[in-house]
């Protein structure tokens, strides 16, 4: 076995093992939905009937949908997350206004408890960024060129996300998941930098660059400075696309 591969797999490794809660979430919140399912179909006597059949095979899957989509990164997520918001609210509204049950009004209480919790922490730059897929022209989007320093080297990036104490970045390296570098950006003759950690990683398209989510591990002036330069490049590009010319 060749050492990319190696490398690879020992890098999903090591995202799977930052995903385990997650996940453990996302299947508790397809029981509960199974259980909400059952507990209408009971209280309506059809309990036994080729509709509950088909509704359970529905959400099996979803369910492996969902996790598929979770594991490779894939914007689908959203669209599924989507979905069960939707089954979640569905069963809240029909449990406390139209059929009154303690229990499975509490259950889909817990569900969109659970379902926030996931969507907050997946809505990090370290696994979804605010990406600008839909803006074809490369210098509308909001991004900065920076650099990284990883083990002595320093590699040419560019900066895509920053929030929550976390950033997304796009480089051609490939960077182990697990280590610990330094983001580097040079503005108006200034040089800010950060330290963080790889948490994450995809490849978007072949022959593109890698994306990686980073942890920021220490907060700092420079970082509320990057920010700062962050949010005014994105405001000043947006202006120059809706410009007149």
């Amino acid at each position: 076995m060749s050492t990319a591969i190696q490398d690879k797999k020992a890098d999903n490794l090591d995202v799977t093992e930052e995903l385990k809660s997650v996940k453990l979430i996302g299947f508790v919140l397809f029981i509960i939905i199974f259980a909400l399912n059952i507990t209408q179909r009971y209280l309506s006597n059809s309990l036994v009937s080729f509709v509950s059949f088909f509704e359970a095979c529905l959400f099996l899957a979803l369910l492996r949908a969902y996790i598929k989509s979770l594991n490779k990164f894939n914007y689908g997520f959203w669209g599924f997350s989507c979905l069960i918001l939707f089954i979640l609210l569905k069963s809240f509204i029909h449990f406390s206004l139209i059929e009154t049950n303690s229990f499975a009004l509490y259950l889909s209480i817990l569900g969109l408890t659970l379902f926030a919790i996931n969507s907050y922490v997946m809505s990090s730059p370290i696994y979804y960024p605010r990406v600008q897929w839909w803006e074809y022209d490369y210098k509308y989007r909001a991004d900065l060129k920076i650099s990284i320093e990883l083990n002595d080297k320093s590699y040419k990036a560019r900066l895509t996300d920053l929030r929550r104490n976390a950033a997304s970045i796009e480089v051609f390296e490939h960077i182990h998941i697990g280590e610990l570098g330094v983001l580097k950006l040079a503005y108006d003759d200034q040089d800010y930098t950060i330290p963080f950690q790889v948490k994450s990683s995809k490849v978007v398209i072949q022959g593109r660059p890698y994306r990686y989510g980073l942890k920021i591990i220490k907060k700092s002036d420079d970082l509320s400075k990057i920010k700062k330069i962050w949010s005014k490049n994105k405001n000043a590009k947006l202006r120059n696309k809706f410009k007149k010319p």
